[in-house]
């Protein structure tokens, strides 16, 4: 995905030298092909997907939040695993760039992000020197630097 390119994104070094599978995902690319972000998370186009007022309205407004969560969302997305079977020890991960390093780490720690979620619960934060890291329930670890 990545092929030694001069050109790669900074974050593409965070991808394991005995990464089995790559995959880019260019989310730029993609929404630019289909419809813009904010429009895929507006009330009124969750509502015509299916989704009553309120649901749309609560829904829209989570979307927004995790759009405006300091994650830079129009760079290319990385997913790698070192297991291309997907066996039960097999480990996933995900590189992505960062806009805005005090945005995230504002939306890992605050409450009201995992409130209103049924099925994620707040990660517990920690900080070793310069790398931040927020631990999820299930094995699931989220660190950052900077961008």
């Amino acid at each position: 995905a990545c092929g030694g390119s001069k050109n790669a994104p900074e974050h593409t070094k965070l991808i394991p030298k005995d990464a089995a599978i790559v995959a880019r995902l260019d989310v730029k690319q993609l929404t630019g092909k289909t419809i813009s972000l904010d429009k895929l998370a507006s009330k009124e186009n969750l509502k015509e997907m299916g989704a009553s007022e309120n649901e749309a309205e609560k829904a829209s407004q989570n979307i927004k939040k995790f759009l405006d969560s300091g994650i830079d969302f129009l760079n290319k997305v990385y997913v790698f695993s070192n297991d291309v079977e997907m066996q039960k020890d097999g480990m996933i991960g995900v590189a992505f760039a960062i806009d805005n390093e005090e945005k995230l780490t504002k939306f890992i720690k605050d409450d009201a992000t995992w409130k209103d979620l049924k099925d994620a619960k707040k990660p517990e934060f920690k900080e070793e020197g310069k790398i931040k890291f927020a631990i999820f329930e299930k094995n699931a670890v989220m660190a950052w630097q900077g961008k």
